[in-house]
C-alpha cells in the first residue's frame, strides 16, 4: 500500500540489459536515451512491465518461490513471496541455459540487483520445471490431501468454511471415496485428513481409515469436533489408531457453545479430547480466532494443556474469509497473542509443498479454503488425472502481480496464496 492507502501498482519492474559482450548495462526500457551503457552500480528506474501478447510464452516454476518466462531474448522473473519483478534482456534463447550463464555475468547482475543473486543461487540448487497446472499444484511434492466425507455436521459453527450443518445431506459414497484414497496413494501423499462436516458422522469413516492404512498411506488424520467420538465408533478407531485433530474455541463453555451454536458442545468436545489423550492416541487441537474468542487465547491454551494435550500440539489460527466466515467478525489488527508454548499458526512456510482437497460433492480444490478455484470433479475424472494435468500456464506479469495483491489479503497461507496467484492470475485477473 502507498501512503494514500491505495494499492501499489502491480506492474512495475526493474529491467536490465545484457550487452553482446555479456556485461549488463542498466537503462529504462521505455526510453532508449535514458542511461544507455550505464556503469556498474547505477540503479535502474522502475519501468512499465506489461507483457505484450507477442512476448507471452510458456512459463517455468523454479522451486520453491520463483516464476520465470523467457521469450525473444528476455527473461522475466517474479519472486512470489515478495512480488519483486525483474526483466533481463539479452539472455540466451535456450531456457535450459540460464543456469549456464558465465559466473562473471551473474556476478555483474548481482551487483546491480541482489534479487538476481538470489535467483542464481536457486538455479544452482533446483531445475526449472515447465509451468503447468500439475507443477503449480504439486510444488515440491504431494503432502496433504483433505477429504470431506460429508457436509453434515452435529454443530453449525458461525464461521464454518464449508457451511456445514445438521441439515446438509451431501456425502461421498464408498466407491468414489475408495478411488480417491487409491489415487492419494498413487500420488504419494504424505497425509490424508478426513474432514467434513464432521467425518465421524459418515458411515464410511472407520472403513476409510482402515483402508488408507492397508494401502500404505503414511499418515491418516481425523479432523473432528469429537461429539460423535464414542461407543463402537471410538472403540474401532482406537484399535486402528489414526491421528486426531480436534476443533476447539474457548476455555469458556458459554463462548465455545456460542461459536458452535450447539449447547453442551464444550463439555462433550473436552471429554473426547481427554479420552483420546488418556488412551495414548496422537492428538492435536486447532483454535480458530474470531471476534468472540480472540481475547482469551492464553486461558484457552492453559485449559487445553490441562486436558493433557501436548504443549506443541495446540495451534491458534486466523479465521478464513470463506463460507460463513465471510460474515463472521474478526477485529482488525487483533489476533491471538503469540503464545510461544503452543504457537500461533501464522508463519508462512517456504517449502512449496502440494496440497489438494476433495469436497463432499466431489469437487476438487487446491485446498479446503481455496473454493474459488475448482479444478474438476471426481465424478468426471479421477483425482490423479485432475491433479496431474499438463495444461500449460502462460504467465503474464501484470496479471500475476494483481492476483498476488488480491490473494495476499484474502488467504493467510503462503502456499494457497502462491497457487491462487498462478491459477487465478493466469486466467482471471
Amino acid at each position: 500500500m502507498n501512503s494514500a492507502g491505495e494499492p501499489n501498482e502491480p506492474d512495475r519492474a526493474r529491467r536490465y540489459l545484457l550487452r553482446a559482450a555479456g556485461e549488463p548495462a542498466i537503462h529504462d526500457l521505455r526510453d532508449n536515451q535514458a542511461q544507455q551503457g550505464a556503469r556498474a552500480g547505477v540503479a535502474s528506474r522502475p519501468a512499465d512491465s506489461r507483457v505484450p501478447a507477442s512476448l507471452r510464452a510458456a512459463g517455468y516454476f523454479l522451486p520453491d518461490d520463483w516464476i520465470l518466462w523467457h521469450s525473444e531474448g528476455s527473461l522475466e522473473a517474479i519472486k512470489l513471496s515478495s512480488g519483486d519483478h525483474v526483466r533481463v534482456e539479452g539472455t540466451p534463447g535456450d531456457d535450459a541455459s540460464l543456469s549456464k550463464l558465465p559466473a562473471s555475468v551473474w556476478d555483474s547482475l548481482a551487483r546491480f540487483e541482489p534479487l538476481l543473486g538470489q535467483l542464481r543461487e536457486q538455479l544452482q540448487k533446483e531445475a526449472l520445471q515447465p509451468l503447468t497446472r500439475e507443477t503449480v499444484l504439486r510444488g515440491s511434492g504431494w503432502k496433504h490431501l483433505f477429504v470431506e466425507l460429508t457436509a453434515k455436521c452435529n454443530e453449525q459453527c458461525v464461521h464454518c468454511y464449508a457451511e456445514s450443518s445438521p441439515a446438509r445431506t451431501e456425502a461421498l459414497a464408498w466407491p468414489e471415496l475408495s478411488k480417491v484414497l487409491k489415487d492419494a496413494k498413487a500420488l504419494d501423499f504424505d497425509l490424508v485428513q478426513l474432514t467434513g462436516g464432521d467425518p465421524l458422522i459418515s458411515p464410511h469413516c472407520v472403513q476409510a481409515v482402515q483402508f488408507a492404512k492397508e494401502i500404505g498411506i503414511p499418515q491418516v488424520e481425523i479432523y473432528t469436533n469429537g461429539l460423535a467420538l464414542r461407543g463402537r465408533t471410538y472403540d474401532r478407531l482406537r484399535e486402528i489408531a489414526p491421528s486426531f485433530a480436534f476443533s476447539f474455541y474457548s476455555h469458556n463453555a458459554e463462548t465455545h457453545d456460542a461459536i458452535t451454536r450447539t449447547p453442551g458442545s464444550h463439555a462433550r468436545t473436552a471429554r473426547a479430547i481427554r479420552r483420546a489423550v488418556d488412551d495414548g492416541l496422537d492428538v492435536r487441537v486447532g483454535v480458530v480466532a474470531m471476534g468472540k474468542n480472540q481475547h482469551d487465547a492464553s486461558k484457552t491454551h492453559e485449559y487445553l494443556l490441562g486436558l493433557g494435550v501436548p504443549d506443541g500440539s495446540v495451534a491458534f489460527d486466523q479465521m478464513r474469509d470463506v463460507g460463513r466466515g465471510e460474515a463472521t467478525s474478526l477485529e482488525p489488527n487483533t489476533r491471538p497473542a503469540g503464545i510461544h508454548t503452543g504457537g500461533v499458526e501464522s508463519a508462512r512456510p517456504r517449502n512449496f509443498g502440494g496440497s489438494a482437497a476433495v469436497s463432499y460433492d466431489g469437487q476438487v480444490y487446491p485446498c479446503i479454503f481455496s473454493r474459488h478455484l475448482p479444478l474438476g470433479s471426481i465424478y468426471d475424472a479421477g483425482l490423479e488425472a485432475i491433479l496431474t494435468s499438463a495444461e500449460p500456464i502462460a504467465p503474464q506479469g501484470k496479471n500475476l502481480l494483481q492476483a498476488r495483491a488480491r490473494w495476499g489479503e484474502k488467504l493467510s497461507c503462503w502456499e494457497c496464496q502462491a497457487r491462487s496467484i498462478l491459477l487465478d492470475g493466469s486466467y482471471n485477473a
